[in-house]
């Protein structure tokens, strides 16, 4: 399957099912976007959405293409219409066919409709200027100047972060789901509980805004301009908790 703005092969990666079974993907690396047939994104659960985490986080370091201003279907010639929905984490963005033959979502824009990543509120963004002067925006990879934008200057996308709590909700179903199936035996269950109170600590510093030293929104650049992705970093934590 062609990527429909760069027009690359895009990968096939397989997902696990809510039920049984596997969701089977295509994505493009290099213009970080996913393509959807019909339902498949409401049959991820969230240890599917965990494991798109991974596959996100090994490519992260990939050179990320901007998206063409004219995209056709990969499954037949119409062009994409962009689309617009609201969601609990608030508004998404993505190019569907009119034919219905599926959509094409961004990383952010994915992760932004499972309530993954959420908006900086105001307070947090002047927090976050205390310690970085500029960050990377997740949907495009232009840079923001945190003393001038409190939004993406290129494609108007607002500044993200990977929300803690959704994660850590995501990962406590995940558990009892284990638990449920009676593959955690009893040390390995002790394990796993100083693992998830390590995982509750790290998490909570996810979360806060430049809040002390060796936090993800830190800058240590030395006086320079160090720019950071949010919502990269916060994924980066996640990956690193779940290995």
């Amino acid at each position: 399957m062609k990527c429909p703005s760069c027009r690359q092969d895009m990968l096939v990666e397989s997902i696990p099912r809510e039920y049984s079974g596997e969701i089977v993907l295509d994505i493009c690396y290099h213009c970080h976007v996913i393509w959807f047939d019909q339902f498949e994104s409401a049959a991820l659960p969230p240890a599917g959405v965990m494991a798109l985490f991974r596959k996100l986080h090994q490519h992260d370091a990939d050179a990320r293409l901007p998206l063409a201003q004219r995209m056709t279907c990969s499954r037949c010639p119409a062009p994409l219409a962009e689309a617009q929905d609201f969601v609990k984490a608030g508004r998404i963005t993505y190019h569907r066919c009119p034919a219905g033959h599926g959509r094409l979502t961004s990383f952010v824009q994915f992760l932004r409709e499972k309530q993954f990543v959420r908006t900086l509120t105001a307070p947090e963004i002047n927090q976050l200027k205390a310690t970085v002067k500029q960050v990377k925006c997740s949907s495009c990879g232009g840079p923001i100047d945190l003393a001038r934008d409190s939004a993406c200057g290129y494609c108007r996308a607002p500044i993200s972060v990977l929300d803690a709590e959704a994660v850590e909700k995501a990962l406590a179903k995940l558990s009892a789901a284990e638990a449920k199936r009676g593959q955690v035996d009893p040390e390995k269950l002790a394990a796993l509980q100083k693992e998830d109170e390590k995982r509750r600590r790290e998490l909570a510093r996810m979360s806060g805004a430049g809040q002390g030293h060796g936090g993800m929104w830190q800058d240590t650049s030395g006086g320079g301009v160090n720019t950071v992705d949010l919502v990269a970093g916060g994924i980066a934590i996640l990956v690193a908790l779940l290995s």
